[in-house]
């Protein structure tokens, strides 16, 4: 049956929408198979369709570009002021641990110094307490010296024993040092005893060490313990029955106690040079 076109037109958008009964839809496609105008009208129908589908879908898209650059725009805003306030809590955390630091050196500096002056240089002279500073029986902080031999000196004072002088010093204002020495005029056969003990002692090598080329003409070395880092053990004859007994001891390359205050300088090593600066703590640091 051959529907007329107006009714077919008038149809073809339901059928178009998929709305239409199934006895339409088949009147529809029946008078496209046979019409060509309303086959024609059919198809403009859906290229307009397609381009304002296309237009919409267009626009959604630039809608939806413009909406994402917003969006953009404002995670950026948002992400630069989350990089600021990093870098600002970045930048306090640095001031607050360079100002901790500089407290921290600033009290241990204040603490050193207060240690420094507080410490108080012990200085005796009593040859009757020669035991409680030397040997092995000494007492307190006396008795280990960063492990040096002290040996050279005499184990005990006897009533054979002539001390023409004597001394102990010890300080620490944060290290330890000591300075120590002994002069004993010995009786003939005493004497000769002595010599033969001190010259039996397998002494060390000394030289160079804190810049000491050896002794005064007037004395002779008869034994030697010597360390590079702490210092010397050792004594020297004179010649004429006396034996003089020294030691130097010390940490970190240097004497802070002023040693020529302690001991006369003819007892010294030539070259010997203990003081802050030396040129031989130098050399040791700078090979560590």
């Amino acid at each position: 049956m051959r529907y007329p076109c107006n009714l077919i037109r008038d149809l073809i958008p339901l059928y178009y929408d998929l709305v239409c009964s199934g006895e339409s839809r088949d009147a529809v496609e029946e008078h496209l198979q046979e019409c060509a105008e309303c086959k024609a009208y059919y198809r403009q129908m859906h290229a307009a369709e397609v381009v304002e589908k296309m237009s919409y879908d267009r626009q959604t898209e630039i809608r939806n570009a413009v909406s994402m650059k917003k969006l953009r725009r404002k995670i950026e805003r948002k992400g630069g002021v989350k990089i600021a306030l990093v870098i600002l809590v970045l930048l306090l955390l640095i001031w607050i641990a360079v100002g901790l630091w500089v407290f921290g050196m600033s009290l241990v500096t204040r603490l050193l110094i207060e240690d420094m002056e507080s410490a108080q240089v012990e200085y005796h002279t009593d040859i009757a307490e020669y035991e409680k500073y030397i040997g092995e029986a000494a007492e307190d902080h006396y008795l280990d010296k960063m492990n040096m031999d002290e040996s050279i000196f005499p184990e005990k004072i006897t009533g054979d024993m002539d001390v023409l002088d004597y001394c102990m010093v010890y300080y620490n204002p944060w290290d330890r040092q000591y300075l120590s020495y002994l002069v004993v005029h010995y009786g003939e056969q005493e004497y000769e005893g002595e010599l033969a003990r001190l010259q039996a002692y397998e002494s060390t090598d000394y030289l160079g060490n804190y810049g000491v080329t050896g002794f005064s003409e007037q004395y002779t070395l008869l034994a030697m313990n010597a360390d590079p880092d702490h210092g010397f053990v050792y004594a020297l004859i004179d010649g004429k029955g006396t034996i003089i007994y020294v030691e130097l001891l010390f940490c970190n390359y240097f004497y802070d106690l002023e040693y020529m205050e302690y001991i006369p300088e003819e007892y010294l090593p030539v070259g010997f040079d203990a003081t802050v600066d030396n040129a031989y703590r130098e050399k040791m640091l700078h090979h560590r």
